[in-house]
């Protein structure tokens, strides 16, 4: 188990979130170029998926 976020993933899920709840809105680029740089600064905070995650002790 890895703890790692997927940038692209979680672009996509905001993004699809987004839609779900304001399907009338229209999304422009500037708004996307946002919500991928936001998602880039937020999966720098989390390991990368070669380093080692300590598992939880269950």
């Amino acid at each position: 188990m890895t703890l790692a976020l997927k940038s692209d993933l979680l672009v996509g899920a905001v993004l699809v979130e987004v839609l779900r709840q304001h399907p009338e809105i229209k999304l422009d680029g500037d708004f996307v170029d946002a919500v991928i740089k936001m998602g880039e600064a937020l999966c720098e905070k989390f390991p990368r998926e070669a380093e080692k995650v300590i598992k939880p002790v269950v």
